[in-house]
């Protein structure tokens, strides 16, 4: 009987999609399903001060909030245990609930260490409730408690993946925006192109952008989409200073309206729409514009932030300038890439210093991602004394998206140098450097994964006749030798036709592993196509090329795959520049004819 009324509890709750649902359902389910005729449930307010009735079936319970620390069913949720009441009028703790009760049944809602809420049930028979009544409800409040949790937790889910979404609409309109920038040298084009942007990306119904054509002409409506407006409408926004776009001129702030129908500034264009914003665009000549504008189109990110510094040094009152990458944010932990000790020694002794004293106070914004602003860093037990003169430092985060990318670092010989206005300042200037930085790797992240094979994650045909092309030249300009080998998995087809595909391709790809780890640092390997591999071996001759080809060979005899049912053989050629050829095509065609014993082949058979 038990197990049908658990069955049917079970299905009642789980169809619930929220909290709420599931209380009411868990609830209904005990009324109808057991001899428990009179439920009720409450549950612990955010706070965690009440006890708050959020089902019942049966009657209307006479108490509605249960303040903290009063009644049977606080006892019961605060220690954990059933309570147990068999006559509530000899009870002192007893709360009215059920009209005309005599006995009453609690049991804590818990999941884990976390205390949920409480089942009161009543009943107007005195000791109408045995141990095995306490014990099935308990079982019950289980059964719910999980299902809060999970609800809960989806709710929370759902909540950050939206967050997470509006995050990545976002940054999706920053960096294509940027990028519509950088490469459109027509000003009418990419203000054509901003709006459009902006209504794909964040869908916004009508759009309108109103610009001067000189800084003290009048404003006009350059571009829109949407919803055309008509002469008078624009007029009287512009010139009377009308609705909400109105108010934003006149005042020079943001204006954002979140309900049409309750701001008297609303002007009437539109009887749909529901809310509107209207946000001033500054130009300013100053000195961020200035930086931002100038290294825009830096392509390498040390260039970027080395003219960055230049910049600030050269246009500003701080002594010291120094833009750190942060390579963790759990230990603080970073590495200059502009500004420092022009020698590069000096600059090493640097970061060594900075190391040994946790990093320092650029360390601390690293692992805080917060500004640091330090009047006197004599008062600062986390300052590192590099610069003898330095008495203020500041350190701002340079980041975009949730991304942390770097450190803006500047230092000044007077106390209290940094105020508000640099702080100010600086973050934005930091703002904009995280945007140029994201874009940067975004961009180097896309050209890599170009050159790389997504199975093996190695080289990819492209890139390594590149670098081949590459070190002929240089061979030729310095009277250089190197050579190639190519090297090929024996019946790897057999593999496939075994184990499967997923089996081949995990062969393939922990043997290009096992190979990038095995040769030379100078070495570099790529994946040639199917199951063969391309070595570049720079200043090697081919013998040395042998050697090296043979040490590798050798290594992988152990290398099995499937619990030791899969193991691997090759197949190897090589072929010297320039002995064997003078570009690429003729050196790899080489090796290949070499590997397929035309010439000078060479096999490892299975098992040696």
């Amino acid at each position: 009987m038990e197990k049908d009324v658990l069955l049917k509890y079970m299905s009642s709750v789980d169809r619930a999609r929220t909290v709420e649902e599931a209380c009411r359902a868990a609830v209904s389910a005990i009324a109808d399903y057991t001899r428990f005729s009179n439920p009720s449930l409450f549950l612990v307010d955010p706070e965690g001060q009440n006890l708050v009735l959020v089902a019942h079936a049966g009657f209307t319970p006479g108490t509605l909030t249960i303040p903290r620390g009063r009644g049977i069913s606080w006892i019961s949720l605060e220690t954990g245990k059933s309570a147990l009441i068999d006559d509530v009028t000899l009870e002192e703790d007893y709360l009215p609930g059920l009209e005309g009760s005599r006995c009453e049944l609690n049991v804590p809602v818990i999941w884990r260490d976390r205390k949920i809420g409480v089942f009161s049930i009543e009943s107007k028979v005195p000791g109408a409730f045995t141990t095995d009544d306490a014990r099935f409800a308990n079982l019950l409040a289980a059964i719910l408690g999980s299902v809060i949790v999970h609800l809960e937790t989806e709710t929370r889910l759902s909540e950050s993946l939206k967050d997470l979404e509006m995050t990545a609409r976002y940054r999706s309109l920053f960096l294509e925006l940027f990028f519509e920038l950088f490469s459109m040298r027509e000003r009418d084009v990419f203000l054509d192109r901003v709006v459009d942007i902006l209504g794909e990306v964040m869908k916004y119904d009508k759009i309108y952008l109103f610009l001067r054509q000189t800084r003290s002409g009048p404003l006009w409506l350059r571009a829109f989409r949407g919803k055309n407006v008509e002469e008078k409408a624009i007029r009287d926004i512009l010139e009377e200073g009308r609705g909400i776009t109105g108010r934003a001129i006149r005042t020079g702030t943001a204006v954002f309206c979140n309900d049409t129908s309750k701001d008297p500034d609303f002007y009437l264009d539109d009887t749909r729409t529901q809310s509107e914003a209207a946000l001033p665009i500054r130009f300013g000549d100053t000195l961020v514009h200035r930086i931002i504008t100038a290294v825009a189109g830096e392509r390498d990110l040390r260039d970027l932030c080395g003219e960055t510094v230049r910049l600030l040094r050269d246009n500003t009152r701080y002594n010291f300038v120094e833009v750190y990458e942060v390579l963790s944010r759990i230990t603080g932990e970073v590495r200059m890439i502009g500004g420092g000790p022009e020698e590069d020694g000096s600059c090493r002794e640097q970061e060594d210093l900075l190391r040994e004293r946790g990093w320092g106070l650029v360390g601390l914004a690293a692992r805080t991602g917060r500004l640091v602003n330090v009047p006197d860093v004599r008062d600062s037990p986390q300052y590192v004394p590099i610069k003898r003169t330095t008495r203020s430092e500041l350190d701002v985060p340079i980041e975009f998206g949730g991304n942390l990318y770097g450190i803006l670092s500047l230092e000044s010989d007077i106390p209290g140098a940094f105020t508000e206005d640099d702080e100010r300042a600086m973050s934005i200037l930091s703002g904009h450097l995280g945007v140029l930085w994201a874009h940067r790797e975004l961009l180097d992240r896309t050209e890599r994964q170009a050159m790389q094979d997504p199975l093996t994650g190695l080289w990819n045909r492209r890139f390594i006749f590149g670098r081949l092309d590459a070190e002929i030249a240089r061979c030729e300009r310095y009277g250089c030798r190197f050579s190639i080998a190519m090297i090929d998995l024996v019946n790897f087809k057999s593999v496939n036709d075994r184990f499967g595909h997923t089996t081949g391709d995990r062969v393939l790809a922990e043997t290009g592993s096992f190979f990038a780890r095995s040769l030379r640092a100078c070495d570099m390997v790529a994946r040639y196509g199917g199951d063969e591999f391309l070595v570049l071996l720079p200043e090697a001759d081919l013998d040395e090329a042998m050697c090296i080809v043979e040490r590798l060979l050798e290594r992988c005899r152990g290398l099995t795959f499937c619990g030791g049912e899969v193991q691997v053989s090759f197949d190897f050629g090589i072929a010297s520049f320039p002995a064997d050829g003078r570009d690429s095509g003729s050196l790899v065609r080489k090796a290949d004819e070499n590997l397929y014993g035309r010439r000078g082949i060479i096999t490892r058979p299975e098992g040696g």
